[in-house]
């Protein structure tokens, strides 16, 4: 027994929205934040450069830092007659000829002495600064491309299964815990035709199983090469009004539409 004709126009589900959100949305921001970061950052050097006054500091500590490939440098000096402490950090081989208690350069700003820079090479931190953004700029740019393109894939896969696939009534018989983040797989019986059943099975996710928790009714998707899946699983995807009078739906299953 067919429930009626089949799906004809397939939309995207909230979930589908709100996980596109996340590379489209929530990355332009964190993007925003790191740039303003790192201008932030890089306008103080420009500022220490062309304002600061030079003096020779006093290194008090050197630490081992990004898996030994860089030091972050501590150091004293006297400024506006009191003794002032900063630290940066630095390539190896920049720090490779300093020890503690040992002169360094220090780059502070007059009206501002606890700001400041330490170590021979500010020109580098400033260029370093720069490469930040436009790495920051690419690596965010990767993240949008391949999340949007994977949460698009899934949706068209499930978009596939929902249009123009009969559907039939069917029945839950059994929900397995297993698989990654609580996911289920769920085996279920349907009429396949007046006379007939089959029997399938599905790994659901753990919104899925949530939300049809204590329901053993369902509606099983089936396509001409005897795939099927559960109406009531997808997850990206629902099927629409077949009159297009809106995205609006009821829990209830009616003649002629899937939900």
């Amino acid at each position: 027994m067919i429930l009626g004709p089949p799906p004809r126009r397939v939309v995207p589900t909230i979930w589908f929205w709100l996980a596109l959100s996340g590379p489209l949305v929530l990355a332009p921001i964190v993007l925003s934040v790191m740039w303003v970061a790192e201008s932030s950052h890089r306008n103080g050097l420009n500022e220490l450069n062309r304002l600061g006054t030079r003096t020779e500091g006093k290194v008090e500590s050197i630490e081992r830092v990004n898996k030994g490939k860089d030091r972050s440098v501590g150091a004293s000096y006297r400024a506006m007659g009191q003794t002032w402490r900063s630290w940066d950090e630095m390539p190896e081989e920049e720090a490779a000829g300093l020890v503690e208690g040992g002169p360094i350069p220090v780059i502070y700003l007059p009206a501002s002495p606890s700001r400041a820079f330490v170590g021979r090479s500010i020109d580098r931190a400033i260029r370093e600064s720069g490469t930040g953004i436009r790495v920051t700029l690419m690596l965010l740019g990767v993240v949008v491309s391949v999340g949007a393109g994977t949460i698009a894939f899934f949706y068209r896969n499930e978009r596939r299964w929902l249009q123009n696939v009969p559907a039939y009534p069917g029945k839950i018989l059994s929900r397995e815990s297993g698989g990654l983040f609580s996911q289920r797989y769920v085996t279920y019986r349907y009429e396949w035709t007046s006379d007939r059943v089959r029997t399938g099975g599905q790994t659901v996710n753990a919104m899925y199983d949530f939300l049809s928790s204590g329901k053993d009714q369902v509606h099983v998707l089936q396509k001409e090469n005897g795939d099927s899946r559960l109406a009531e699983g997808m997850q990206w995807a629902k099927v629409a009004d077949l009159d297009g009078a809106g995205d609006d739906q009821s829990d209830d299953i009616l003649p002629g539409r899937v939900m």
